[in-house]
């Protein structure tokens, strides 16, 4: 089995559902108009013959401070033929909008035969960083998620560093 651990990291969860059942996590630590990557392991057997069509997807659903529904986004989906039985790190970039205070991930699967297991549920936010470069095409700074600064000798050597204010 997959590692497991605390959300918002990640959640172990193994599932097989039938006729849309799904599961569901609360985020309520999430900032609005932020990007997330939200991913799971996800493996399966779905029957391309099957009437449902069979498929599966990593849904996340925004709610306003009153518990009201706005929208939801897909982090990702497929149908039959997208799942093999061995592991696979599947999911997407989201975008809570700017009046969601609640984010609910569901994990869906739907068939009349077959099935699907998710693992390792992971929704963290998309960390930007600026880097600056000089003539001489050489990383002096950068700036972010994490500040940095670099200095160069005449011969073009790093003589210093300094990250996040540590030297």
């Amino acid at each position: 089995p997959r590692a497991s651990g605390g959300w918002p990291g990640s959640i172990k969860r193994s599932l097989n559902l039938n006729n849309m059942n799904n599961i569901g996590l609360i985020s309520k630590g999430h900032k609005p108009n932020t990007q997330y990557d939200l991913y799971a392991y996800v493996r399966g057997e779905l029957d391309p013959e099957d009437s449902e069509g069979g498929g599966w997807i990593i849904r996340a659903y925004y709610y306003d401070s009153n518990n009201t529904y706005l929208s939801y986004q897909n982090a990702a989906s497929g149908v039959a033929g997208t799942l093999t039985t061995s592991w696979q790190y599947k999911g997407g970039r989201i975008t809570t909008p700017a009046n969601a205070a609640k984010m609910r991930i569901q994990l869906y699967d739907y068939m009349n035969s077959g099935w699907v297991a998710y693992d390792d549920i992971s929704l963290k936010a998309v960390e930007y960083y600026q880097m600056s470069y000089d003539a001489e095409n050489r990383l002096v700074s950068v700036s972010g998620a994490v500040t940095a600064a670099f200095y160069y000798d005449g011969d073009g050597n790093r003589v210093k560093a300094t990250v996040n204010g540590v030297t």
